[in-house]
């Protein structure tokens, strides 16, 4: 398969798994009855979100979980090296992993275990949790990435998927785990929905969920209607025969009777998932993944895509990678995939936008007005922005980079994160369109609504690189970046032509910790609380918070910051009672990937940490600054670290290309102190 058909086939996947989860996720754990009672038939949406939908578990665990192969792109990476992704990504007691703490949520279970010490080897095994936890949905649920990654090719497809799903879960949750990556890995060359799932069974050993598989085949070969296999699958595969909160098994026989009987057309398919009921998100999401491979985009109607505004807010603890877009991430998957297969695709680029994928916006938006309407469409790999109105009005055409909780609709699953641009960042866009009939100006918005403009430009007419660079207030966090559209005359229905588009992961601003707010993302995913989160940051444990004085630790960690920036200069400030246990951590890529920078009252200590027990000491030495006010720089430059601390200075040789990657500030509940403020500056770097 040539890798423009794979990418392609990716998106509508990655489509496919979007759709169905935002489908189902208004009324998961509904049951049939009351379904029919309320919507009668299923459509579209059961509902619209009035705002932007933030991406539930489902839709996180695939868009971390292939990471785990970015520093080991092999099928044959061990499952150590997989559990890295786990504590790596993934916040303690809130977040995507966790609905219901220790012995209820099958994936929470297991991150405690793993954070206890415990191999990943066993922390999901039925001796260690028990038959009940193990086999809960979740094995299948975030099993589409290795399908994604591992396109036509079933065998690397199961050996991926049950080396991740055994982290969490054992017996038939593992055997799910592999059965959907299978299908979906299969519909990548396949083009009948029986034909997959019988090629699927091939994959899985004799037990109760390949039972349950044959058992939905069986029926439909003997031709029951699709009334009377409904009948026969929600009576025969009800909640109530299985133990536990949601058992893998009543939600596999709906997706299967879905597939057979949906005729091999995405609607009808995902129409028959959702009427079914019961864990309607999960089970939409893995049959949107399978139809989506199989069908292409072709086969999905836009009814179903334009709503998703082709945008993802996730809920991982680098809260950076938290805003991204469909079209974005399908294209790493097929690149990951790529690579596993030893093949590099060096014509993408690292942080440029593409728009090659049909429906692919990347969350651009328009806030057109009587008197300008700018509607954009994506046609021939390029976003096609439509321009009429009456000359001397204006449009602006805008993306977000940073999202205030009441923009989202739904935020059970406690989404956190940090700007996408900051002040010095560049902004490239490679423009086409009407020569001298518009004018443009650069654009970029603060969350306090505040507006700061560029020069006003032409576009030259032919495909042209124009160049932008945030340089307004450094302590500005910036939501926004746009292009204001002024019309020089009368225009009817011009074109306008956006190519791609870069953020150059550049940065030179500060974070003054006392002005900064704790937001309220609305109720938890139980309902008994609120989600707060601190601005601009990632909390890990949820206990660090912010006062007037600043930003206290208590035994937290907190990471924010452009993951893709090379750090040239780094001053902080603060004032602490007790040192002792402080820690600084740059070139952040996750939570277990770092240089750390480490303090006590008597000593300074740099180490680099590779993994969960890979720790590389780099410099110890004696630290003679007193506590009570405290003022640090960090600069690196070829290798070389130059910490001060008031009048010390220690030299640290890390032996790194560069440092690139967040930042992250981690304390131990013997640190008694609180940070005033940050400030950042990074170099030019190649991408």
């Amino acid at each position: 398969m040539e890798f423009n058909e794979y990418l392609y086939r990716t998106y509508s996947s990655w489509l496919g798994k979007n759709i169905g989860v935002i489908m189902g996720a208004s009324i998961e754990s509904w049951l049939h009855k009351d379904i029919m009672r309320t919507y009668g038939e299923i459509d579209g949406y059961p509902l619209y979100y009035k705002g932007h939908f933030a991406a539930d578990d489902d839709i996180n665990g695939p868009l971390f979980f292939y990471r785990s192969l970015l520093n080991e792109p092999d099928e044959n990476i061990d499952v150590e090296k997989m559990t890295e992704v786990i504590l790596g990504y993934i916040a303690d007691g809130h977040g995507f992993f966790w609905w219901g703490g220790k012995g209820i949520s099958t994936e929470d279970t297991a991150y405690q275990n793993l954070k206890s010490g415990m191999s990943g080897l066993m922390s999901g095994k039925i001796e260690t949790n028990g038959k009940t936890i193990a086999e809960q949905i979740g094995g299948q649920i975030f099993s589409d990435c290795w399908g994604y990654v591992a396109y036509g090719n079933p065998d690397t497809a199961k050996k991926l998927a049950m080396k991740m799903s055994s982290i969490t879960h054992d017996g038939d949750g593992l055997r799910g785990g592999i059965f959907v990556a299978v299908m979906i890995a299969l519909a990548y060359t396949m083009d009948d929905a029986y034909e997959i799932v019988n090629e699927a069974l091939n994959y899985i050993d004799d037990s109760d969920y390949k039972k349950a598989v044959m058992d939905i085949i069986r029926i439909y070969d003997d031709g029951l209607s699709y009334k009377e296999a409904e009948e026969y699958v929600l009576d025969r595969y009800r909640y109530a025969n299985y133990d536990g909160v949601c058992h893998i098994i009543p939600n596999t026989a709906i997706m299967i009777l879905a597939l057979l009987y949906g005729e091999n057309d995405f609607d009808k398919t995902l129409k028959i998932v959702m009427e079914c009921g019961y864990d309607t998100d999960c089970n939409g999401g893995n049959v949107g993944s399978i139809m989506g491979a199989m069908l292409g985009v072709k086969g999905i109607n836009e009814k179903w895509i334009r709503p998703l505004g082709d945008e993802i807010i996730s809920s991982s603890s680098v809260p950076y990678l938290n805003l991204d877009t469909i079209s974005n991430t399908a294209l790493k998957f097929a690149l990951m995939g790529a690579r596993l297969k030893g093949e590099r695709h060096d014509e993408y680029l690292n942080n440029h936008y593409y728009f090659d994928l049909p429906y692919a916006t990347h969350g651009f938006n328009t806030d057109y007005n009587r008197y300008n309407t700018i509607v954009l469409n994506n046609y021939d790999k390029a976003l096609h922005c439509i321009i009429t109105g009456y000359k001397s009005y204006k449009c602006n055409i805008y993306k977000k980079t940073y999202y205030m909780p009441d923009e989202v609709f739904d935020a059970r699953y406690e989404p956190s994160m940090a700007p996408l641009i900051n002040n010095g960042s560049k902004i490239r866009m490679k423009l086409s369109g009407p020569k001298d009939r518009i004018s443009l100006r650069y654009y970029v918005k603060d969350r306090y609504d505040n507006y700061y403009y560029g020069d006003c430009f032409n576009i030259d007419g032919e495909a042209s690189w124009y160049e932008f660079t945030v340089d307004f207030d450094k302590k500005a966090c910036y939501v926004e970046f746009g292009l204001e559209v002024i019309l020089n005359e009368r225009i009817f229905n011009d074109v306008m032509l956006i190519h791609e588009f870069e953020i150059v992961p550049v940065y030179n601003y500060e974070i003054d910790f006392r002005n900064e707010v704790t937001e309220d993302w609305g109720l938890n995913y139980l309902g008994d609380s609120h989600i707060f989160e601190l601005s601009q940051l990632a909390n890990q444990k949820r206990l660090a918070k912010y006062t007037k004085d600043g930003l206290e630790l208590n035994g937290d960690t907190v990471c924010f910051g452009n993951i893709y920036a090379t750090l040239h200069q780094l001053e902080l400030s603060g004032k602490f009672d007790n040192i002792d246990g402080f820690e600084l951590r740059i070139d952040l890529k996750d939570h277990l990937h770092y240089l750390g920078i480490s303090f006590s009252d008597s000593n300074v200590k740099a180490y680099i940490r590779n993994g969960r027990n890979e720790i590389k000491e780099l410099f110890f030495g004696n630290l003679m600054h007193k506590n009570d006010n405290f003022s640090l720089i960090l600069k690196q430059d070829n290798g070389i670290i130059i910490l001060s601390i008031g009048d010390e200075v220690f030299k640290i040789n890390h032996e790194l290309n560069d440092i690139s990657g967040a930042i992250a500030f981690a304390s131990s509940f013997n640190t008694c102190g609180t940070i005033t403020g940050c400030k950042l500056e990074s170099s030019n770097c190649n991408i």
